[in-house]
């Protein structure tokens, strides 16, 4: 046996058959959840991010298919961003190198986003924009403070652009 299929056997044997994998973390019908899930998994755990999608959706039934929009008044509806991560949310964590809120970035994010002069306030206007050669909505997303390279690709993966991986900060290490 080559080193090659040494490799190839202790993978296969590792992982697993592929079609027992999960399918990729994906809210192609809501900008609400593609914003929360990618800013609550930047350098937090899958369970923190799980359980604030979990709590969005207690608080709104119609979270699978919210826009961003919706997400924003949602905030608005509590207070704020502040009072939304309290109350709704039980989550209270930063952006990464940031004293902010992770709900204050995606409120920001989400606005300017929708303040494009082609607005970009569902999901299937993300992938869009995404993926046809304009960068407005990237710079957009990223000109928010504790957002980097890694929020945008999570942002438009969760939306179902099959181009992007975020790679995971573990692994990385």
């Amino acid at each position: 046996m080559t080193e090659l299929d040494l490799l190839l056997k202790a993978i296969a044997e590792d992982l697993g058959d592929p079609s027992s994998w999960s399918a990729p973390v994906e809210f192609p019908e809501s900008l609400a959840l593609c914003a929360l899930n990618s800013a609550y998994s930047l350098r937090g755990s899958s369970a923190a991010a799980t359980n604030v999608l979990a709590r969005y959706r207690a608080f709104c039934p119609t979270a699978d298919t919210n826009s961003g929009t919706d997400l924003i008044m949602a905030m608005d509806s509590e207070g704020g961003p502040a009072g939304f991560a309290r109350d709704i949310l039980c989550n209270e964590s930063k952006l990464p190198g940031t004293n902010r809120l992770r709900p204050e970035g995606i409120y920001e994010g989400l606005s300017r986003l929708a303040a494009l002069d082609t607005a970009v306030t569902s999901a299937e206007h993300l992938r869009t924009a995404a993926t046809n050669g304009s960068t407005s909505a990237k710079t957009a997303w990223l000109s928010v403070k504790g957002f980097g390279p890694l929020a945008w690709s999570y942002l438009i993966m969760n939306a179902g652009v099959g181009t992007e991986t975020k790679p995971d900060v573990m692994v990385q290490r």
